[in-house]
């Protein structure tokens, strides 16, 4: 997938359903090169595997793959490791905190395996 932006609001996500139950080992992720104000995107950041879809507007019940504090700056490359060992359909991304924010990045490439 290649240039993802949401719109401002709680909590913003993306999700991938996978037409099987797949582990996740590492995401690839380039940040937006063409944004000089998108390095407060990844601040507080899920990445999530699980069996439940996510509901819009709430925060995704599915087990923790790994968790980015950020910021991380744009116009970089960044490897997250699938630190937990978790399964499921669906993989999610999705920005937490109080405030309204914005999720974006530039391209994302998820290996694993399919169980």
């Amino acid at each position: 997938m290649t240039k993802f932006g949401t719109l401002e609001e709680a909590n913003p996500w993306i999700q991938w359903e996978f037409a099987n139950e797949v582990k996740v080992i590492r995401v690839i992720l380039t940040h937006r090169i063409d944004c000089t104000t998108c390095d407060d995107n990844f601040v507080q950041v899920g990445f999530h595997l699980g069996n439940n879809p996510i509901v819009a507007g709430t925060l995704t019940s599915n087990p923790l793959c790994n968790f980015i504090e950020g910021p991380v700056s744009s116009k970089q490359q960044q490897v997250i490791e699938c630190t937990n060992d978790v399964t499921g359909k669906y993989f999610i991304i999705q920005k937490q905190g109080t405030d309204t924010n914005t999720l974006g990045f530039n391209e994302i490439v998820i290996h694993g395996t399919v169980l």
